[in-house]
């Protein structure tokens, strides 16, 4: 096989203006992580404590799996969409994203810190305690979800150096509150970083951004979820079995709540489709009926 190196000098703005930019913040957060990670180690009981971030990570993962898929569709959509140059849409398409990640993981997240007690049993006795943590990690997942959202809408519009300036700041922030949070707080101190560097990471990229709404669709959701998430976390301290059978009436509050911070003209253009899709399901739910063969 030969290699042909004629003609790739051309290509040297997309690699100063996407591919080296891209690889740096990859490459300054992994650093930042293991720095944060070799602090947690350190400490007494570090060991411990990592094994627990990393229990409960999963937890975390499973919650953004939605999210994740459709950012996979994003950036070439509002690429697209950019190139249109219709600022109007780009902006409603880009909030329409904040609010889905955010529904998406609402009230799947309120039963899994319900659950908590049940969930962290099934992993034995030693993980007892722990439902602070599984809540941290619960409230990192539509943060960290929402950042590689913006951090993809800086992307389609070529900005991916500024993404990488928001990258450096918030893990300088994780490495400074990691510094701070950890030896009192071991595993909940290194969540509470993270938790903090992502949001220091959106409202940088929402600011650079400018989108019209913008800054409102992520903290007005912030502060919605971090109620719902700290009720649900109360309950769990009340008694597991409140918890437990509370999980789905306060998903569905949550929800509702969820569903009422969005912005008017939203619910006018996603409620129609979404009666429609309802109203099918039905329809081919009665057709399958014995009843209604008789009626």
């Amino acid at each position: 096989m030969l290699f042909r190196s004629a003609g790739c000098w051309r290509e040297r703005d997309v690699v100063w203006r996407f591919g080296l930019p891209d690889f740096l913040a990859a490459m300054t957060f992994q650093f930042a992580a293991y720095l944060a990670n070799g602090l947690l180690m350190h400490q007494p009981g570090g060991r411990d404590a990592l094994g627990d971030v990393s229990l409960t990570s999963s937890w975390r993962n499973l919650l953004m799996y939605l999210p994740a898929a459709m950012f996979r569709v994003s950036l070439p959509v509002l690429s697209q969409i950019h190139s249109t140059k219709e600022t109007g849409l780009f902006d409603r398409t880009v909030l329409l994203q904040i609010y889905v990640v955010w529904m998406s993981v609402l009230g799947a997240g309120v039963c899994v810190i319900c659950g908590g007690p049940l969930i962290l049993w099934t992993f034995g006795p030693a993980y007892a305690g722990k439902e602070g943590l599984l809540a941290l990690q619960v409230l990192i997942a539509p943060v960290y979800s929402l950042s590689v959202l913006l951090s993809t809408v800086l992307a389609s519009r070529a900005r991916v150096w500024e993404m990488w300036t928001a990258t450096f700041v918030a893990c300088a922030v994780l490495v400074g509150a990691s510094w701070l949070l950890i030896p009192p707080f071991l595993a909940d101190g290194a969540m509470a970083a993270l938790l903090v560097s992502y949001l220091v990471q959106n409202v940088h990229m929402l600011l650079q951004l400018r989108t019209e709404g913008g800054m409102r669709a992520f903290l007005a959701p912030t502060l919605w979820s971090s109620l719902m998430f700290g009720v649900a976390l109360g309950l769990v301290k009340a008694g597991a079995l409140l918890a437990l059978f509370s999980a789905i009436p306060l998903a569905v509050v949550a929800s509702v709540g969820g569903w009422l911070l969005t912005p008017d003209w939203l619910r006018k253009e996603i409620g129609p489709p979404l009666r429609r899709r309802a109203d099918q399901a039905l329809e081919k739910i009665r057709s399958k009926t014995p009843w209604r063969e008789r009626d």
